[in-house]
């Protein structure tokens, strides 16, 4: 399907919530992108339920964005993007990023136009909340841990690296994503390069306290309060933390030259 980029047209449900759209974007684009593990996608209750209630309730740690880009003329959904800003940390979560498997959208540089969009978005909500920048962005993605997946996931990483994505030599434990489903011990913790620094040795990387302060609202979100004082792996992260002041990138992401992207 070609389709010219004046033709495509992006829905963010934040500001637009449609119901009908975010069921056609769950069933035919993070289904067949993220299902194959089903305790990693949350699940379209969730999504539905955060954005039309959740997000407007004062006393909720993250507000949600889904960005959808789908065809003007069609209707159809060629690519989306999940993301989150943290208010207590300041951070933000890109939690799912896909294309339409189904559609032919190579060479339309929908991923690109989704990552621009959700950087203005990130400084905006910043800003609402006293901020001139977010602290950090971070997103998740498979290790070569995982066996099966719909892409390679060192070819999705190299993919996301492109992007401005880099990788953190830490061992992380994503929190389930809903009641009822398993924590994730597949993932690496990605960041935004333009928030790495470096270290007195001149590692790249980011501070320890970012981590911490995103992991804490994750957790407090995903299992609640009583998670940063009772699970095992929250605690041992937040342990490693404390003695190690920054975390560097993986070596094979030290090699790489830094994008200006924020994700």
């Amino acid at each position: 399907m070609n389709t010219s980029l004046p033709e495509l047209e992006l829905i963010d449900l934040y500001y637009n919530y449609d119901a009908g759209l975010l069921d056609r974007f769950y069933t035919e684009v993070l289904v067949p992108s993220f299902n194959v593990y089903p305790d990693d996608l949350e699940s379209a209750d969730a999504m539905h339920q955060q954005l039309s209630a959740g997000n407007t309730d004062a006393a909720s740690p993250r507000i949600q964005h889904i960005a959808i880009l789908q065809h003007k003329t069609t209707g159809v959904v060629l690519a989306g993007m999940s993301f989150e800003y943290f208010k207590r940390s300041n951070v933000g979560l890109v939690a799912y990023l896909a294309t339409n498997p189904h559609v032919d959208t190579r060479g339309l540089q929908l991923s690109v136009q989704l990552v621009d969009y959700c950087t203005r978005i990130f400084i905006a909500q910043a800003k609402v909340h006293g901020h001139g920048m977010p602290a950090a962005v971070f997103m998740e993605s498979n290790s070569d841990a995982v066996s099966r997946d719909v892409m390679v996931p060192a070819r999705r990483r190299s993919i996301l690296s492109k992007l401005g994505t880099r990788y953190l030599d830490f061992d992380y434990v994503s929190p389930h994503v809903e009641s009822g489903k398993q924590k994730n011990r597949r993932m690496l913790l990605g960041v935004a390069s333009v928030f790495c620094t470096t270290d007195d040795a001149g590692h790249l990387g980011v501070q320890s306290d970012l981590v911490k302060a995103f992991l804490v609202d994750f957790y407090t979100m995903a299992m609640g309060p009583a998670a940063i004082k009772s699970d095992v792996d929250v605690l041992r992260q937040l342990r490693w933390l404390e003695t190690h002041p920054f975390v560097p990138l993986e070596a094979e992401e030290m090699a790489r030259q830094r994008p200006r992207s924020m994700l």
